[in-house]
């Protein structure tokens, strides 16, 4: 991938100049050459300030030379081996369309030229919202994971205790929350560790180490005695396109999948504590990406994942024996990769853990990744549990001492009014016009669960 807001600029030689120059300089010269196309140029990903493009030739092994213009202006030539690459034109405005042309050249004559593309940046999203916090149960209580149906429909779960009873879920109805209890065993309420929603009558829990299934009319627990599920250490996460096609993650790097009519254990290639999981669909092939991560405590280690032709391949580790919170000073992953996220196949995998947020712009080679300084903008950071959004304009993060930050597009925003050394806030789902973090209060004599709903 080539990167154009990167500090390594690419060399234009004066051939390629001069080339470039005979072309912009006199809009009413002649064309070139005039044949069946052999270079292309799509639009693979739109940001606030970015463009990613595919510049591809025919099918080569050989090193080309391509040149790239915005609106007519010269903005690269840079040499390529194989049949295609991704560029990043960076530093644009938000909302604005941008023409992109291609030209083919040799020996630095533009012997072809693609077809113009129009790209126009999004435009950035709101940081304004106002708040909402309810807290649910008494001493002891805790979310660990929330899932939003629709602003009348909203699932909680984790471990609720009143005075006469104990839950493990609760809904919300749109005027109040209702608790709930979700397979309780031999009387006994255990707590929720994961929640994931299709529809209103299609949700899955992770409890334990077994999935669970609502109806909407009951539930069901799929376990190992009945020969269903082969069990796992824990399911910390979900994600699926549907109830035939859903992932289950968990401690000592177990991964199961279920296709609607079995469940299967997936070999994960890591031992790590997988912490989360998420995926997207091609909205152009209708193929389904995945991607997981996790880490462990002791000693400190990380690792990435990606599902590559049906396998689950490691794309990413990092040791350290040292403390993970000292990244200030160096881009490098922290050592507890808790979250991940990625608005879709085209836009950049989101990183977060230990004390620091990363972008992947090679989602499966990771040789290219950026740390995100969020402390140095908004003057601090703490500890992410959740990272989630809608679009790479509009991003969430959520963690310890009831942190809260916003990613605008061009801008992150921290919520200080929301943060409290007692809170953490463990989970986060969002949708265009509100979100809803689940968490805890952990002051000695409250340990409440708490709910927080924003609405823009």
């Amino acid at each position: 991938m080539l990167l154009l807001n990167t500090p390594r600029k690419p060399f234009l030689s004066p051939l390629v100049l001069l080339g470039f120059l005979l072309l912009t300089a006199c809009p009413e010269g002649p064309e070139p050459p005039q044949r069946d196309t052999t270079i292309l140029l799509s639009v693979v990903n739109t940001g606030v300030t970015t463009v990613s493009l595919n510049v591809s030739v025919e099918d080569t092994t050989d090193t080309w030379t391509f040149g790239l213009a915005r609106n007519d202006s010269i903005i690269l030539s840079a040499e390529v081996t194989g049949a295609d690459t991704v560029v990043r034109d960076g530093g644009l405005a938000p909302a604005t369309a941008y023409r992109y042309r291609a030209y083919w050249l040799k020996n630095g004559e533009a012997v072809d030229s693609s077809a113009e593309v129009l790209a126009t940046t999004l435009d950035t999203t709101s940081h304004r919202f106002s708040w909402t916090i309810d807290t649910l149960g008494d001493y002891g209580s805790y979310l660990n994971d929330v899932a939003i149906i629709d602003e009348n429909n909203i699932w909680v779960v984790g471990y609720i205790k009143t005075d006469s009873a104990t839950y493990n879920a609760a809904r919300w109805d749109g005027r109040e929350w209702e608790l709930k209890k979700v397979m309780p065993q031999n009387g006994y309420v255990t707590p929720v560790e994961s929640i994931y929603a299709f529809q209103k009558n299609n949700i899955w829990f992770g409890r334990g180490g077994l999935p669970i299934h609502w109806d909407g009319d009951e539930f069901y627990q799929y376990t190992p005695a009945k020969g269903e599920h082969p069990g796992q250490p824990s399911i910390d996460a979900i994600w699926g396109t549907s109830s035939s096609d859903i992932y289950f993650v968990g401690n000592s790097g177990s991964i199961v999948h279920y296709d609607g009519s079995g469940f299967e254990r997936m070999e994960s290639g890591t031992d790590v504590d997988l912490k989360d999981v998420w995926g997207v669909v091609d909205e152009e092939t209708g193929a389904v990406h995945i991607w997981a991560c996790g880490a462990d405590n002791n000693p400190d280690y990380s690792v990435i994942l990606a599902l590559i032709n049906g396998k689950w391949q490691t794309i990413y580790e990092r040791f350290s024996s040292g403390n993970g919170n000292t990244i200030d000073d160096e881009p490098y992953f922290s050592p507890k990769a808790t979250t991940i996220w990625t608005a879709g196949e085209s836009g950049s995998l989101w990183v977060g853990g230990g004390w620091g947020v990363y972008t992947l712009n090679d989602k499966y080679r990771p040789t290219d990744y950026t740390y995100i300084d969020i402390e140095n903008e908004v003057g601090y950071f703490s500890f992410p549990w959740k990272l989630r959004g809608n679009h790479e304009n509009d991003i969430f993060i959520v963690g310890e001492y009831g942190s809260l930050f916003h990613f605008n597009g061009i801008s992150w925003k921290r919520y200080s009014e929301l943060q409290n050394n007692d809170h953490r806030f463990k989970s986060i789902d969002v949708t265009p016009k509100f979100i809803v973090v689940a968490g805890s209060d952990n002051s000695e004599f409250l340990r409440k669960a708490i709910v927080l709903k924003g609405n823009r």
